[in-house]
């Protein structure tokens, strides 16, 4: 059995390389407010989709868990301490996810306005004023928070099957899976009425389905995404490479089916409306996410000469993948200094589209070369040492052993 699955690390840093280069390259682009939304440019629609990515990030937390679990399962280690680790490791996602979101996060974005419901620190750094502590802000499910969520429901729902049967079978997570997926139609409606209830000063409404349906990563679909990496996990570690014959053609079909219900239906994407086409986004997703999970860890993983020396683009999304949580709590305030700086030696400058998407390439390539810097040190102070730290009293964490420093 595989230990350590380093095709997530690489997916995850992928991942992240695409949301730093979106989050400077959309927070940065001058012309945002001057985008058509009736008819957008080709550029705008994919940045818009990648914005959207946030269940790859479910669907790698659930294979991720699932190895951990089953592993530490599997050597009769007693079912609620291995729980309780799901829950901690949660928790201590949703903590960083709160304070990421009040004080380092990325803004929310007011097109009626024209102006960004910033976080405290990136406000300060833009315009030297305090913005105080959005509502908004606080409600809103961003990916941490989805990934917090998700690990301690993925966890009960692994404890709990482990449970009733001594084993998780595959077909159980797969089953399981497809019922959240077609409940999510449910945040559909649900949607209006938790705004409704936000209008209407209803917070026990409103509290109660935050979680479930607001904005922008809620449970209804994303724990379906952490399900299916479930599954995919529980069919790599029991199939190995042959597990590509049962993960493919699931994740074929989803993608087709997404594919045609997005092409048949209004396009309403870039509207960030909650509505059908934003369903066939996210069942095009999951099988998208499916291949993508598939290949990486079939290349990186399953392959009969792993013990190669990975090359330095592998190197490169691996460091990303390690690190992640720390660059993401981090790289909206690190690019809003940089800008600040930038801006003041030039004071007319004017970021068009493709200016600003060739500066959040730059940023998310700079920030991998700082990582080779920073791995020497085993990535000192960073908040998966502190997770580390957090984790042993419940058993650990195998991220550990991935953060010591390389031998020189």
């Amino acid at each position: 059995m595989i230990k350590d699955y380093r095709g997530l690390d690489v997916i995850r840093g992928i991942g992240i390389f695409a949301v730093l280069l979106m989050h400077t390259a959309f927070y940065h682009f001058d012309g945002v407010w001057e985008i058509d939304f009736e008819s957008p440019p080709l550029v705008i629609t994919v940045i818009g989709f990648l914005l959207m990515c946030a269940g790859l990030f479910a669907m790698i937390s659930g294979f991720a868990h699932t190895v951990r679990i089953s592993q530490r399962l599997a050597h009769e280690e007693r079912r609620r301490r291995v729980l309780l680790s799901r829950v901690v490791a949660g928790l201590f996602v949703l903590a960083v996810a709160y304070a990421y979101f009040v004080f380092t996060g990325p803004g929310l974005v007011d097109f009626e306005s024209r102006s960004f419901d910033n976080s405290v620190l990136v406000e300060l750094i833009r315009t030297g004023r305090f913005p105080g502590f959005s509502a908004e802000r606080l409600l809103y499910v961003d990916s941490l928070v989805m990934i917090g969520s998700n690990a301690i429901l993925v966890g009960l729902f692994l404890s709990l099957v482990w449970r009733l049967r001594k084993r998780v079978p595959p077909a159980i997570a797969l089953g399981a899976a497809v019922v959240v997926l077609i409940l999510s139609l449910l945040r559909i409606p649900l949607y209006e009425t938790y705004l409704n209830a936000v209008d209407g000063r209803d917070r026990l409404v409103a509290l109660g389905l935050n979680w479930l349906v607001n904005k922008n990563n809620p449970l209804l679909p994303y724990l379906a995404f952490g399900l299916f990496g479930v599954w995919a996990g529980l069919r790599f570690m029991r199939d190995g490479a042959r597990a590509v014959r049962r993960v493919v053609p699931v994740g074929t079909l989803f993608l087709t089916a997404g594919l045609a219900l997005y092409v048949l239906l209004p396009n309403t994407m870039l509207q960030r409306a909650i509505d059908l086409q934003w369903y066939a986004i996210m069942v095009f997703q999951v099988g998208l996410f499916l291949l993508l999970l598939a290949l990486t860890v079939r290349v990186l993983d399953l392959r009969t000469d792993t013990d190669r020396h990975p090359g330095i683009i592998t190197r490169f999304f691996h460091r990303l993948g390690t690190v992640s949580l720390s660059v993401y709590f981090v790289e909206s305030v690190v690019s809003a200094g940089v800008f600040r700086l930038v801006r003041a030696m030039w004071p007319g400058l004017y970021l068009g589209m493709y200016p600003a998407l060739l500066a959040g390439l730059l940023f998310a390539v700079g920030w991998g070369l700082l990582l080779v810097l920073w791995e020497r040190t085993g990535y000192r102070y960073g908040l998966e040492r502190f997770y580390c730290w957090i984790m042993e009293p419940v058993g650990g964490s195998a991220k550990r052993t991935k953060l010591r420093a390389p031998r020189r």
